[in-house]
């Protein structure tokens, strides 16, 4: 699939918001149906789906949500790249994170820990304390 932008949600608060802590996040492809990443509220795995991002919301005082596209900023050479998007597993959980894997490398990842939707690169996961198991790719899920 050739990957044509990475959007991401965020919830803005008092004129605040953090890059690194989308609420959601959605994979366009040039070649294939979308992909929509969410968290599930157990606070370890995670929903796909091929549904659009809910913002922008205007909460009112609660602030607000915007989307934004992430693509040159967290993965400027997988822009218009052929990937394969594969489920990470991880401790007991079966699907506690999306990888983008390129030229068979793992090349962003995407996971939930502790009801925060993270991403980096796979060696970041791998540090994390997933109950003594380490993380592994497995099919993603039909949506």
């Amino acid at each position: 699939m050739k990957l044509a932008a990475i959007l991401a949600e965020f919830h803005e608060f008092e004129g605040k918001w953090d890059w690194h802590r989308p609420i959601g996040v959605r994979l366009e492809f040039a070649d294939a149906p979308p992909i929509r990443i969410e968290l599930v509220s157990d606070g370890e795995s995670m929903r796909v789906d091929s549904l659009p991002l809910e913002g922008p919301l205007d909460m009112g005082e609660y602030g607000a949500t915007f989307i934004h596209d992430v693509s040159d900023r967290f993965a400027p050479e997988l822009r218009g790249a052929d990937v394969c998007v594969k489920g990470i597993a991880a401790g007991g959980t079966p699907l506690a994170g999306v990888a983008l894997v390129r030229q068979g490398q793992v090349a962003l990842c995407l996971w939930n820990w502790g009801d925060e939707l993270l991403w980096g690169e796979w060696d970041v996961i791998c540090r994390c304390d997933w109950d003594g198991a380490a993380p592994r790719l497995v099919p993603l899920p039909e949506s």
